[in-house]
């Protein structure tokens, strides 16, 4: 699964790749948090990705399955809950 590069951007009721190329746009009564956190998707993904790979969390497995579970599910390989 590919998703539009990052980073993106919020530009009103709608999200922007890198690319200038639209993410999502209008999707009916959402507040700018949610648009805001749609943005910082990808964000997210690197830093999960990030975290895990990080030897820190050697010691704390209970973060490092949520991680990996965020990322799949970022990814399409977990069926969302």
């Amino acid at each position: 699964m590919s998703y539009t590069p990052g980073p993106w951007r919020v530009d009103g009721v709608e999200v922007f790749g890198a690319d200038g190329q639209h993410v999502v746009w209008e999707l009916g009564n959402r507040n700018m948090a949610d648009w805001h956190l749609i943005a910082a998707a990808p964000d997210l993904l690197v830093a999960c990705k990030m975290a895990l790979n990080d030897r820190m969390f050697k010691d704390w497995p209970e973060i490092a399955t949520a991680l990996m579970a965020a990322i799949e599910k970022a990814e399409g390989e977990k069926p969302p809950e």
